[in-house]
C-alpha cells in the first residue's frame, strides 16, 4: 500500500532538514550540511511494514514552482494523500521585504491548493510553520495566530472557488464534508491543519505523529484493542510508537480524561484533536529552547508530580500531564537510539521507575514499540512484561499495524 505525500514551499524553508530527521538517522545539528533541494527528490520510505510512504521532496526555487504549477502540474498533484506546504516563519515574521516574501510564499501555497483541489480532493492538507524556535518568545503566539489566521481564509477562499468545480463535486472533495475523518471545517468542508515546528524540540514529532495517523488504515480497529490492552493491565496510558521513526501512531488512556492532551470519548478510546482552539491555536505550542544542544529549557513540564502521594491514577493525585510529553519521548528515544548505533548497539526497551509510576518500552511488533504507563504501585513490573509478551501475536496480526498483509 503506497501513500503520496507531497512536501512544498519556498528554497530553505527546511522541509529535506525535517524529513532527514524524522525519516534518516540525523541530529538536529547535522542538518546544517545539507544543501538545497533539485526539482523532486523522491524516496520511499516503509512505514508500519507494507505502508510505504511515497515521499515527494519538492525543491523550492521559484523556477521549480512555476514549474510544478504548470508543465508538470497533473504529474505533482495528482494521487496526493497529503499535502505538506513549509513556511520559514523566521524570513517571514517583520515587516517590509520579509512581509512580501511571506505574501510571495502564500500566493504559491494557494497556487498548490488550487491545483491539489483539480486532481487530489480528497488530500489532506497540513501547514508547518517551521523555525519557530527563532522567533522572539514574546512574539511567537501572535505571529503564529495572525499567520494561520491568513492560511485559513485564502483556504476557505480556493474551497469557496472549487466548490462548484466539477472535480470538486466528488463525495470528500472541497465542496463536499471532506476533510478527513476529523468532519470538514470552514466554508465548503475544507480545512487544513496547522502546527508550529522546529528542528531543535518535540514539536516536530508532534505535526508529524499526527500526518502519519491519518494515513494508517483502519487506527479505530488498533486505538479499541489498545484500550482492552491498557484495561488488561490497568495501566494508566497505554502508547504505540512506529519502530524506526518513533513516532506516535496511536494512543489509549484510562481515567484521566483530558490531563492527556487527547479527547476521550464515551468508549474510553483517545483520538487526537484537530478543533480550531483559540482561533487556530492548537497546533501551538510554548517552547523553551536550548540551540546548542537542541534540548528544552526544562523538563519539569513533562510530568509534574506536586502533591502525588499514595494509590491512584495522576488525575487523582493533581498531577499535571504536559500534552507533548509522548512526542517528547519520540524525540528523546530517538536520540538515544542513534547514541547506541554509535557503540554499535541496538536500543531493545526501557524502564524507569518512579515512586508514583512505572513506565515500561519494548518492542511490540516487528514494526512498533509500546509502551505502557502504569500508576498503581500494587502492580508489578514482571504483570506488564508478561503481558506485553502475550500480546504480542495478537497485535502482529491486526491489519492497522501490518497494512496490506
Amino acid at each position: 500500500m503506497k501513500k503520496k505525500v507531497l512536501l512544498m514551499g519556498k528554497s530553505g524553508c527546511g522541509k529535506t532538514s525535517m524529513r532527514s530527521l524524522i525519516f534518516s538517522s540525523y541530529r538536529a545539528s547535522d542538518t546544517r550540511r545539507l544543501g538545497s533541494t533539485l526539482d523532486v527528490e523522491h524516496s520511499h520510505v516503509r512505514f508500519l511494514g507494507n505502508l510505504v510512504l511515497n515521499l515527494w521532496d519538492c525543491g523550492g526555487q521559484q523556477s521549480y514552482m512555476d514549474s510544478y504549477l504548470d508543465s508538470q502540474r497533473s504529474q505533482v498533484f495528482s494521487a496526493v494523500g497529503v499535502l505538506i506546504y513549509v513556511f520559514d516563519l523566521h524570513g517571514s515574521a517583520s515587516e517590509g521585504e520579509n512581509d512580501q516574501e511571506w505574501e510571495k510564499d502564500v500566493r504559491y501555497y494557494r497556487d498548490c491548493l488550487q491545483a491539489l483541489h483539480q486532481y487530489s480532493p480528497d488530500a489532506q492538507v497540513f501547514c508547518l510553520l517551521h523555525k519557530m524556535d527563532l522567533i522572539d518568545s514574546s512574539r511567537r503566539k501572535q505571529v503564529y495566530a495572525s499567520r494561520v489566521k491568513e492560511l485559513r481564509k485564502k483556504s476557505r477562499e480556493i474551497a469557496q472557488a472549487a466548490a462548484g468545480a466539477p472535480k470538486a463535486s466528488k463525495s470528500g472533495g472541497a465542496g463536499a464534508s471532506g476533510g478527513g475523518e476529523e468532519g470538514g471545517g470552514g466554508v465548503g468542508g475544507f480545512r487544513i491543519h496547522c502546527f508550529a515546528t522546529s528542528i531543535w524540540d518535540e514539536t516536530l514529532y508532534r505535526a508529524w505523529s499526527r500526518i502519519v495517523h491519518t494515513l494508517i488504515p483502519n487506527v479505530q480497529t488498533l486505538e479499541r484493542h489498545l484500550l482492552q490492552f491498557a484495561n488488561i493491565c490497568s495501566a494508566t496510558e497505554v502508547v504505540l510508537f512506529e519502530r524506526t521513526t518513533f513516532l506516535v501512531i496511536s494512543r489509549s488512556s484510562r481515567r484521566i480524561g483530558s490531563l492527556t492532551g487527547a479527547s476521550t470519548r464515551a468508549d474510553g478510546k483517545t483520538e487526537y484533536i484537530y478543533d480550531e482552539i483559540e482561533e487556530g491555536m492548537e497546533g501551538f505550542r510554548e517552547m523553551g529552547l536550548n540551540r546548542e544542544n537542541g534540548t528544552g529549557g526544562s523538563m519539569s513540564g513533562f510530568v509534574s508530580m506536586d502533591g502525588a502521594g499514595g494509590n491512584g491514577s495522576l488525575a487523582e493525585k493533581g498531577g499535571k500531564l504536559n500534552p507533548e510529553r509522548f512526542e517528547k519521548i519520540s524525540e528523546l528515544i530517538k536520540k538515544f537510539k542513534l547514541s547506541c548505533s554509535k557503540l554499535q548497539s541496538t536500543f531493545q526497551g526501557l524502564e524507569i521507575r518512579g515512586p508514583n509510576y512505572t513506565a515500561y518500552i519494548d518492542v511490540l511488533t516487528s514494526n512498533t514499540y509500546i509502551m505502557v504507563i502504569v500508576a498503581d504501585p500494587r502492580i508489578q513490573l514482571a504483570a506488564i512484561k508478561l503481558n506485553v509478551q502475550l500480546g504480542r501475536d495478537h497485535f502482529e496480526k491486526l491489519q492497522a499495524i501490518n497494512p496490506g498483509r
